[in-house]
């Protein structure tokens, strides 16, 4: 059998991958030309998840364009564009504050005296603390 070689037998220079006389070799043109982490995880894939992912984007696409096609219909006005729908529909109306409904405050700590007359004539029934 034969042995791995422990130097190896390329000429190299001091310096390592950066010095240019060193490009061709295999260490320092890998990690020149190294692939984007993107790439290889596309090509890992394999064929059958690209399509996966086209379709997927295929019918997400084509969703979002029947929905707001079919809110278009409903909402646009006489004589408006599909564009010029979709401009006042991004940029949006300004919504209308609710006015706030606010209790009529009571005293502080005080009591109803209706309250207070029906609990002493009622001192019969008894309720459970």
């Amino acid at each position: 059998g034969t042995v791995a070689p422990t130097i190896s037998p390329a000429p190299t220079y001091f310096g390592g991958c950066d010095d240019p006389r060193n490009s061709k070799l295999d260490k320092c043109f890998r990690q020149k030309h190294a692939r984007k982490a993107s790439s290889v995880a596309w090509d890992a894939l394999g064929a059958v998840g690209q399509l996966s992912i086209f379709l997927l984007f295929f019918m997400a696409s084509t969703l979002t364009l029947s929905i707001f096609h079919a809110r278009a219909r409903s909402r646009k006005k006489d004589g408006e564009s599909y564009l010029s729908f979709f401009v006042r529909d991004m940029v949006g109306e300004p919504k209308k504050r609710k006015k706030k409904l606010r209790r009529k405050k009571t005293g502080k700590g005080t009591l109803d005296q209706d309250l207070l007359e029906d609990e002493q004539h009622d001192n019969k029934i008894r309720t459970v603390p």
